[in-house]
C-alpha cells in the first residue's frame, strides 16, 4: 500500500521477530485507519499513485507518491490512509528491541510521509534481497537491520533535552543558569539576563552554553518551557491559554506553534493522549494482541480521525 501498515505486518511487536520484510500490493479504497504495534518503514515501488494521509493531529496530506519515496510510521501512532490507485510497497517491520539496541525509542520517532531518503531506501532494498538461509546471510541481515534502525533514529528522532545527569556535570556558572531557568521558566528570559547570571559576555556565554549542553540558550529555554507545559497538560485541568502563560509564552498561538514543532502534537492532542487515567476518560479496554491492528474496510477508520479530516477540509 502507499506506505500504510499492512494487516500481515501488524503482528510484529514485543516478543515477535526483530524484523520482517515483505512486498505487498494494495488496491485503492476508502479512508482506513491503522495503529501499528511495531514501527513500520515503507518504501514505495511500482507505479506512482495519489494517496491521502490523515495524521493523529488531524492534518490532511494529499500526496503523489513516487517510487523510491519512504514513509515512517512509529509504533502506536495512528494514521489514516486513502489510496486513489493501486500501490506496491516494500514494508519493513521493526520490533521495539531493534530500536532499543540502536539507542532509540519509537515514542521519540517522527512520522514521515513520502520522504526522499536515499540511505533508508537502499537499506530497505538490501534487506529485501538479504539471504537468510545461511548463518552468513543472517549476520548480513542483522547488520542491515541495525544500520536501518540507527539511520531512522539519527534522521527522525525528536530533540529532547534531559537535564538531570547533564546539569550535574556543568561548570558552576552554567549550572546556576540552568537552575535559574527551571525556577523562572514563566518569566522573560533574555540572553543578556542569562549571561549576566553566568558573569560572562553574551557572546562568550552563548558559545560556552552550546558547547556544554549541545543546543543554544534560546533553544534550551524553549525545550524546558515545553517540558513544563507537558507536566501541566498531564496533571492539571488548566486551559491551554493559561498553560501558555505559566510556561513563559506570550500567547496561546505562540505556545501551540512551539509545542507542535517540538512534539509533533498540539497541546490538546498531547493532553488527550497522555492524561492521567483518573483525571481523564476511562482507559480503553484491550481485548488482546490483535485489537490494535488495522480494520479491513473504510468503516474501520475511527470517528475521531474522520471528524478531524472533515474539519481540516472545511478549514481549507
Amino acid at each position: 500500500m502507499s506506505g500504510a501498515p499492512s494487516p500481515r505486518a501488524e503482528g510484529t511487536g514485543p516478543g515477535g521477530p526483530p524484523v520482517r520484510v515483505e512486498r505487498i500490493q494494495t488496491p485503492p479504497g476508502g479512508l482506513v485507519e491503522y495503529r501499528p504495534v511495531a514501527t513500520l518503514v515503507s518504501l514505495a515501488v511500482g507505479r506512482p499513485r495519489m494517496a491521502e494521509f490523515v495524521t493523529e493531529d488531524g492534518e490532511v496530506h494529499l500526496l503523489e507518491v513516487h517510487p523510491g519515496r519512504v514513509h515512517l510510521f512509529p509504533a502506536g501512532r495512528p494514521i489514516a490512509v486513502r489510496l486513489f490507485g493501486p500501490a506496491e510497497n516494500v514494508l519493513v517491520t521493526l520490533s521495539p528491541g531493534v530500536l532499543a539496541e540502536a539507542g532509540g525509542d519509537a515514542r521519540r520517532l517522527r512520522p514521515v510521509l513520502a520522504a526522499e531518503a536515499p540511505l533508508v531506501r537502499e537499506l530497505v532494498l538490501a534487506l529485501e534481497q538479504a539471504a537468510s538461509g545461511t548463518e552468513r546471510g543472517r549476520r548480513h541481515a542483522r547488520a542491515l537491520t541495525a544500520a536501518l534502525a540507527s539511520q531512522l533514529i539519527h534522521d527522525h528522532s525528536m530533540e529532547e533535552v534531559r537535564p538531570g545527569p547533564l546539569i550535574r556535570r556543568l561548570p558552576p556558572p552554567l549550572h546556576t543558569v540552568t537552575r535559574y531557568i527551571e525556577e523562572h521558566v514563566e518569566d522573560t528570559l533574555t540572553l543578556g539576563r542569562l549571561a549576566g547570571l553566568a558573569r560572562l559576555s553574551v557572546f562568550c556565554f552563548a558559545r560556552r552554553f552550546r558547547t556544554a549542553i549541545g543546543v543554544p540558550p534560546h533553544q534550551y529555554v524553549l525545550q524546558r518551557r515545553v517540558e513544563r507545559a507537558k507536566e501541566l497538560l498531564r496533571e492539571t485541568d488548566s486551559a491551554i491559554a493559561e498553560v501558555a502563560l505559566r510556561c513563559g509564552f506570550g500567547d496561546q498561538s505562540a505556545f501551540t506553534t512551539a509545542f507542535r514543532r517540538l512534539t509533533r502534537q498540539t497541546p490538546t492532542g498531547y493532553r488527550e493522549a497522555h492524561r492521567a487515567p483518573e483525571r481523564g476518560a476511562a482507559a480503553p479496554s484491550h481485548a488482546g494482541p490483535t485489537d490494535a491492528g488495522p480494520p479491513r474496510t473504510a468503516r474501520g477508520a475511527s470517528a475521531a480521525l474522520r471528524g478531524r479530516a472533515v474539519q481540516a477540509h472545511e478549514r481549507r
